[in-house]
């Protein structure tokens, strides 16, 4: 425990030399009698330790800017532009940001569809820590898709409808199935059933839809070979929402094994209004695909990636 607290101020005296006393990793090399490389190696230390954050501070009409432009190009009816985000944390960060504008987006929402995937679980880890509900609201929370035995709260959406539910005051509504089945006719059997027929008949009626998008490929990888085969590599695909993965056009890819529990795509387009949020390790290439793929009406990213998915364009 001494060694850690040494190393610990170690590290903030030479981060306190180099970034607030704007001295040179040279001049820190001679004060504290070590090669420059450790320097720098503590340098990175620090940051990566959370010592030390850096903020790139956009000012907010340079993001206005930006959301205008990718509105206009994408033909969008809304997109936040979150900057000054954190090196650390920063998908907390992210899911904190989104909480404060979803929450002027759930007035008069009576049925909200939630999807699944980190940063949908980094958003109901932050919204636990609250003491108060966002809402009041009087409807229904449904999950989006079903459940996975992946060991891991983000693809769980029944839970994440739970703790929805809790903040919201809207009334959790399950859908008991697996996100996956093996089958065409596993698949009809549990789309005949009252859960799934119950489920169906609120996605109809869904004001708000709140779905993550991902890169492709990532990790978990939801058993794309044996669902889709060769098919995502052959075209190409760059992203998903839920389980429907896209091209860098917008094009949904289908599987000759996919049978997925999950909204139809057609039923998800339908909906008033679809909030895409992507993480900080989602990549330009699979937001373009999502925007293209007209599911989404809303999004919430970074500016970093803003201006990448600009300077593509």
């Amino acid at each position: 425990m001494i060694k850690d607290n040494d190393k610990i101020h170690r590290l903030i005296e030479v981060a306190k030399r180099y970034y607030l006393d704007n001295m040179t990793q040279n001049e820190i090399a001679k004060e504290f009698s070590i090669s420059r490389p450790l320097v720098s190696k503590l340098l990175n230390d620090a940051i990566e330790m959370g010592i030390v954050t850096i903020n790139i501070n956009y000012p907010r009409s340079y993001s206005t800017d930006l959301a205008q432009e990718l509105k206009k190009l994408f033909n969008i009816d809304d997109i936040y532009i979150i900057s000054q985000t954190p090196t650390v944390n920063t998908d907390n960060y992210i899911a904190e940001k989104a909480i404060e504008y979803i929450t002027k987006e759930l007035v008069d929402v009576k049925y909200l569809g939630i999807g699944w995937g980190s940063i949908i679980s980094n958003l109901t880890d932050n919204l636990e820590k609250k003491e108060k509900v966002i809402g009041n609201l009087k409807g229904k929370v449904v999950p989006l898709i079903g459940n996975t035995n992946i060991p891991f709260k983000g693809y769980h959406p029944n839970e994440l409808v739970r703790i929805i539910g809790e903040k919201t005051g809207l009334t959790p509504s399950y859908l008991f199935s697996p996100a996956f089945l093996t089958s065409y006719q596993e698949k009809e059997i549990f789309l005949s059933v009252e859960n799934y027929k119950e489920i169906f008949t609120i996605w109809k009626k869904l004001d708000l839809a709140i779905v993550g998008i991902n890169s492709h490929p990532s990790v978990p990888d939801l058993a794309t070979a044996l669902r889709f085969g060769d098919a995502l590599s052959k075209k190409r695909a760059v992203g998903k929402i839920l389980s429907y993965y896209f091209d860098k056009k917008g094009k949904v890819i289908q599987g000759e094994n996919n049978f997925s529990v999950e909204i139809p795509l057609d039923l998800l387009k339908k909906t008033k209004k679809v909030i895409g949020i992507a993480s900080s390790k989602v990549n330009k290439n699979a937001i373009i695909g999502a925007l293209n793929s007209r599911i989404i009406t809303h999004l919430i990213i970074t500016s970093e990636v803003a201006k990448e998915i600009l300077n593509e364009k």
